[in-house]
């Protein structure tokens, strides 16, 4: 939702935002929920899955940035770290 999307004049400003929205919305359509979500950046009302999803969907995020490695760790089963930009403190 963010790396490279600038260079080709997609503004994102709240890339991170954006994603932790994303997030919860997949999560409840894929536990079967209708949604109903009013927030900061996307509405969504009455979506749901036409068809019944399977037992758990990992959510993987990848990422090179610190605030979405938080994200990821907060919300995500698996994150994946771009090693070129892997740092210590990111670590």
């Amino acid at each position: 939702m963010g790396a490279g999307l600038a260079e080709i004049g997609i503004a994102q400003p709240r890339p991170v935002a954006a994603l932790r929205e994303s997030i919860i919305i997949i999560n409840d359509l894929l536990a079967g929920k209708t949604v109903n979500r009013t927030g900061p950046l996307f509405h969504v009302t009455g979506a749901r899955m036409v068809q019944t999803p399977p037992p758990r969907v990992p959510i993987c995020v990848g990422t090179r940035s610190p605030q979405t490695m938080r994200l990821a760790g907060e919300l995500a089963d698996v994150a994946i770290v771009g090693a070129r930009y892997m740092t210590p403190e990111m670590a």
